[in-house]
């Protein structure tokens, strides 16, 4: 490195070194000899070393040896400072993160010396298991962190050697040692294959029940559990300072959430949160201000027994995504909102905010689960969406907002209801798809599928309750549901209304 290289040319400037001319001049008299006043030298100049690195950004804490003297950090603003005295400073750069530089300062500036030096670059991508991209995975490496991006890629800058960690919300943490290679690193994640059962507020808030869960999670393959913290009534079953909860009097606990998050943690469940979102008649009654408006009725709209909130509203998107953060805040693993939609079939009178045709529905419902996952994932939540089980088979957005590209593109897990009872007949080629379990749900997951956008898992809800033709639900039938899911190396979560489960559907833990 010389001035006219990685130095900037430096300008010689003349420094008072005398003292005529700089200095004032006196004498003191004792007594009778006249004696001249100590010589007041000023202290030497001092010449600025700017370090910035390849982008030419400020380089801090770069070690700094003037002549070969004690190193010096360079700053936050990537600079540090030596005394001049005269002649030419050897200079030699290195530390943790950056590749070795030396130069020389030939001559004085009033200005800062810039001087180049390359930090350490480790590269790299993020796959799943079948070689997908894997966005917004966090790295770590020692200090240096960076995200990946759509295609999965990552460069980490100022790397170290070590143990570099992977992590992502829903998906499960991998290390990786990187020892310094120039080559770039494939890092896999594994998503978190859950297998759940739906539990209730009031189950939640049973001890003899909750207990009874817990075990089965010993017992069995089950090793998630998906908890209500808010459904379909409005009510909220935990003790939420939420305001919005407080003042419409859905606050009504059945359960300590943080004796709900310490037994998971005890047996490591993997825990998921469900709120159910735009569907409520406790605050589009109480809070008529929040809810979608019926112009005819002068009254917040309604569908038969449900009120729905304006999804458009950013006080009703406020209102799940609070509760989310509360839940996530206490220890939940993952926040899965329910009813992110619009009403099924409302009618031209239904007053929203904001508007209501396709593309506007399109992108409300999936601009508030991307509002979600950024508040949720800087805390280490993972965003789950359940939809409609036909929306994975169709291509529009079943008049609902919910379509499987643009929703996907937002969270971590999108769960399609893929309960056979709930296919009319003639779907899949079936006269009465109840009867037809397995072939249903595979049919379904593979209509999906192909259509997520990399780094979203698909994880179904599937059917332990019986309705409709066919007969009634048992151990056949559900197990079915579970088989075809697995086959396709996806996780699966039980629904029953009442928590109430097919336990020898259940495989054995392993």
């Amino acid at each position: 490195m010389t001035a006219s290289g990685a130095l900037s040319r430096l300008l010689l400037a003349t420094v008072c070194l005398g003292v005529t001319g700089c200095v004032g001049t006196s004498v003191t008299v004792v007594g009778d000899t006249p004696v001249a006043p100590p010589l007041s030298v000023p202290p030497p100049p001092q010449v600025v070393l700017a370090v910035v690195d390849e982008t030419g950004a400020p380089a801090p804490g770069v070690e700094v040896r003037f002549d070969r003297g004690d190193p010096v950090l360079t700053g936050p603003e990537g600079t540090v400072a030596a005394d001049w005295l005269g002649r030419p400073i050897d200079i030699e750069l290195s530390g943790p993160g950056y590749h070795p530089e030396v130069g020389t300062i030939p001559e004085f500036s009033a200005d800062p010396v810039r001087v180049g030096v390359d930090t350490v670059v480790a590269e790299g991508r993020v796959v799943d298991p079948q070689g997908q991209a894997v966005p917004l995975a966090r790295i770590a490496l020692g200090d240096s962190e960076a995200v990946s991006g759509p295609d999965g890629s990552f460069t980490l800058r100022r790397a170290v050697s070590g143990e570099m960690v992977v992590t992502r919300p829903a998906w499960e943490t991998a290390t990786v040692a990187w020892d310094g290679g120039e080559g770039p690193v494939e890092v896999t994640l594994e998503p978190v294959e859950a297998r759940a059962l739906h539990i209730s507020g009031p189950a939640a808030g049973d001890p003899d029940a909750w207990e009874g869960f817990l075990d089965l999670a010993d017992r069995t393959e089950i090793n998630a559990l998906v908890v209500d913290l808010k459904d379909e009534s409005g009510r909220i079953f935990y003790a939420s300072e939420v305001e919005v909860g407080i003042t419409a009097g859905a606050v009504r606990p059945t359960f300590d959430i943080d004796e709900v998050v310490a037994d998971a943690r005890d047996r490591d469940i993997y825990l998921i949160g469900r709120v159910v979102s735009f569907q409520d008649p406790v605050a589009a009654v109480i809070h008529p201000d929040l809810a979608i408006w019926d112009t005819t009725t002068d009254a917040p709209y309604r569908n038969g027994a449900q009120y729905f909130l304006d999804p458009t509203d950013p006080a009703a998107r406020g209102y799940a995504l609070d509760l989310a953060e509360e839940a996530c805040r206490a220890g939940f693993d993952e926040l899965q909102f329910d009813y992110v939609r619009y009403p099924d079939g409302f009618p031209a009178h239904a007053r929203f905010d904001g508007g209501s045709s396709e593309p506007e529905r399109v992108a409300t419902i999936a601009g508030f689960l991307a509002q979600a996952q950024s508040r949720l994932h800087p805390l280490g939540c993972a965003v789950a969406a359940d939809v409609f089980g036909f929306i994975v088979s169709i291509p529009g957005d079943g008049g609902i907002g919910q379509h499987v590209e643009e929703l996907s593109g937002g969270v971590d897990v999108l769960s399609p209801m893929i309960y056979p009872s709930h296919y009319s007949s003639g779907w899949f080629g079936f006269e009465c798809p109840n009867a037809n379990p397995g072939p249903v749900v595979a049919n379904a997951l593979d209509d999906g599928l192909p259509r997520l956008q990399d780094g979203t898992y698909l994880r179904p809800w599937v059917q332990d309750f019986s309705l409709g033709c066919g007969g009634s639900y048992g151990t056949p039938e559900v197990r079915a549901q579970i088989e075809a899911a697995a086959e396709r190396n996806l996780g699966w979560m039980l629904w029953n209304s009442a928590s109430r489960f097919t336990i020898d559907a259940l495989a054995p833990a392993e």
